[in-house]
C-alpha cells in the first residue's frame, strides 16, 4: 500500500530536525499535521516532513488531541495550545511588601545592584538589579515613579572608542 504526501516539507527546514533551539508549534504545521495524519502519515514521517524531532509530534497529538472524541483538529489544538501558554504565565514573584523594602531602599539614592546586593547579603530575599530596573520602568510608566536619581536609570551600554 503506498502513501499519498499531500505536502512538502515546510520551506527553510531541514531535512533532519535540529534540536539546537526550540520553537513552538506554528498553527501552519498543527494544519500540516492534520493534513499528513489524514494522508495515513506515521508520527515520524510526520515530523520528518515537517522537520521537527518524532517526540515533538507525538506530544502534539496527546496534548491536544479533542476532548469529547479524541482526534486532532488543528484549530482545536492550537487554541489548546495557546490557552496552555496564556495559563502558563507566572504571577508576581515578590509580595507588595517586599517590594515596598526594595523602594524604601531606593528612596536612600541606593542603585538597584546595591539595593539588590544588600538584600541577597542579609537573607531578606534574592532578587536580580534587573527585576528591581524593570519594576522601576513599570512604575514610572504607570505614573508612579519612585523619587528620581541617576542611580535609577539603567545605565547604557557603553562601547570603548576605536583606535
Amino acid at each position: 500500500m503506498s502513501r499519498v504526501i499531500l505536502l512538502p516539507p515546510l520551506s527553510g527546514k531541514k531535512k533532519v530536525a535540529d534540536m539546537s533551539k526550540y520553537h513552538q508549534l506554528t498553527q501552519e504545521e498543527r494544519y500540516r499535521i492534520t493534513a499528513h495524519r489524514m494522508a495515513g502519515c506515521t508520527q515520524a514521517e510526520i515530523a520528518r516532513l515537517l522537520g521537527r524531532h518524532r517526540s515533538t509530534v507525538s506530544r502534539e497529538l496527546r496534548r491536544n488531541a479533542t476532548r469529547h472524541d479524541g482526534d486532532y483538529r488543528a484549530e482545536k489544538a492550537h487554541s489548546y495550545a495557546r490557552a496552555r501558554r496564556r495559563r502558563s504565565r507566572r504571577g508576581a514573584q515578590f509580595s507588595a511588601q517586599q517590594m515596598a523594602r526594595v523602594a524604601q531602599l531606593l528612596r536612600r539614592k541606593w542603585s538597584a545592584e546595591q539595593v539588590s546586593g544588600f538584600l541577597a547579603r542579609t537573607g531578606e530575599m534574592a532578587i536580580s538589579h534587573e527585576t528591581i530596573y524593570r519594576r522601576i520602568r513599570w512604575d514610572k510608566l504607570a505614573g508612579h515613579p519612585v523619587e528620581a536619581h541617576p542611580h535609577h536609570e539603567q545605565p547604557e551600554a557603553q562601547t570603548l572608542p576605536r583606535r
